[in-house]
C-alpha cells in the first residue's frame, strides 16, 4: 500500500478538531500534499481553518459556490469547501 497523501473531511463539524489531532508537537501533516475540507456546518469555520492550514505552508482556495443556513430569523450564506496544496 503507497503513502496517504490527500485528506478529504466532511465530518459535520469537527473538521478543526481533527485537524489539530493531526499536529503533535507541531509537526506538520508530513505526507499530506492535499486537503479539501469543508468548511460550511460552523460560522467561524471558514475563518480558522485556512488560518490553521496556513500556518502549515498550505496554500488554499474556497471552491465557487455558497450554502445557505437558516440560523433564527436570518439566513446565512457561507462558502463550502476549502482546497488546500503543499
Amino acid at each position: 500500500m503507497g503513502e496517504i497523501n490527500f485528506l478529504k473531511m466532511d465530518i459535520e463539524g469537527c473538521e478543526m478538531q481533527a485537524l489539530c489531532g493531526g499536529v503533535i508537537d507541531d509537526v506538520k501533516f508530513v505526507n499530506i500534499d492535499k486537503m479539501a475540507i469543508c468548511v460550511y456546518h460552523r460560522p467561524t469555520d471558514e475563518i480558522e481553518i485556512s488560518n490553521f492550514v496556513s500556518r502549515y505552508g498550505y496554500k488554499f482556495y474556497l471552491t465557487e459556490g455558497y450554502m445557505f443556513f437558516p440560523d433564527g430569523n436570518e439566513l446565512q450564506i457561507r462558502k463550502s469547501i476549502l482546497r488546500a496544496v503543499r
